[in-house]
């Protein structure tokens, strides 16, 4: 029984894991290299969540609702956002978003906590964490069990 969390962006983080263990975690590009359709970055994403969806079978999938930024983060993130659903009403999988500053007051205790306060927690809790989305996705992951994780086992 186990959730995985996603903090989508051409560079997503992403944790998964039951309550009661160690998140497994990391990161994975999608950036598109000059010349690419930026059609391609759908394309991976939904290969590489179909893979994450078969390998870990979470019963719950949680992403933060993207803040948009402007025209092409909006549609990256909007897009991303769009291929989790799909995917994940396809295999009728629950999914959920969660605002940014909830998170991040769930897990700093302030929601206006900074990308280095929230890697540094990471990383106490953690340990080895690379990157900020990384970060991000695990202390989503953390908000979720919270939230939804009592009794999941």
């Amino acid at each position: 029984m186990r959730i995985l969390a996603l903090d989508l962006a051409t560079q997503t983080g992403w944790a998964c894991g039951a309550p009661n263990e160690t998140p497994e975690h990391g990161t994975v590009s999608f950036k598109v290299a000059r010349g690419e359709s930026g059609g391609m970055l759908f394309y991976w994403f939904g290969d590489w969540l179909s893979a994450l969806l078969d390998t870990h079978n979470p019963i719950l999938v949680v992403y933060e609702r993207p803040h948009l930024r402007g025209r092409a983060a909006t549609e990256v993130l909007v897009g991303l956002q769009t291929r989790v659903q799909e995917l994940c009403g396809c295999r009728k999988v629950d999914y959920t978003f969660a605002a940014p500053m909830t998170v991040k007051k769930s897990f700093c205790g302030s929601g206006r906590a900074s990308k280095a306060d929230m890697l540094a927690h990471a990383r106490e809790l953690f340990g080895r964490v690379e990157t900020e989305d990384e970060a991000d996705a695990l202390a989503l992951w953390c908000w979720a069990v919270d939230k939804y994780g009592k009794g999941m086992g």
